[in-house]
């Protein structure tokens, strides 16, 4: 299938889920989303990293809807954090095959994007690995010169978005 088609597809779900508020939609996407990625043979432990990473914002909702409400409503509370999975589920399908630079082109070739977005986004996707590599090279010459940088230190990423 082609790439826009089935970010747009991806889209239109997320847009009808997030207006319409029902566990048992939900929980039915969800099912057909992890089917679906078992039918393209995903590794074991990315699907299980797929599953366990948006746990703590699924979770984090579902506490502040029916702990911490005033009116505690378990279906609601159930319906709201399964969304998190269903935005998730969703893109990682559309992702699963489809490579950045495959999805921008196919937005600028049959959305009509202009050709500086789509050479934008590739721009900012290929900058994480050079900013990344950046990072550690930072740290180690700190640590050459007896500074440590910790992973929290804003002079690490001040120099790092210098380079």
């Amino acid at each position: 299938m082609n790439p826009s088609f089935k970010f747009l597809l991806a889209l239109i779900i997320s847009i009808e889920l997030s207006l319409k508020t029902s566990l048992t939609t939900n929980l039915l996407v969800i099912i057909f989303a992890v089917v679906y990625l078992l039918t393209q043979k995903i590794k074991f432990k990315s699907l299980l990293f797929t599953l366990l990473t948006p746990l703590i914002a699924a979770f984090t909702i579902f506490a502040t809807l029916y702990w911490f409400a005033p009116q505690p409503n378990l279906e609601n509370a159930l319906s709201l954090s399964s969304r998190i999975y269903v935005y998730t589920l969703t893109i990682c399908c559309v992702s699963i095959k489809t490579t950045a630079e495959e999805l921008a082109r196919s937005l600028e070739q049959n959305f009509h994007l202009p050709s500086k977005f789509a050479y934008g986004v590739l721009a900012a996707l290929n900058i994480i690995p050079q900013m990344k590599r950046a990072v550690k090279q930072i740290r180690i010459a700190g640590m050459m010169r007896g500074v440590y940088l910790s992973f929290w230190s804003p002079v690490l990423y001040f120099k790092a978005i210098l380079v």
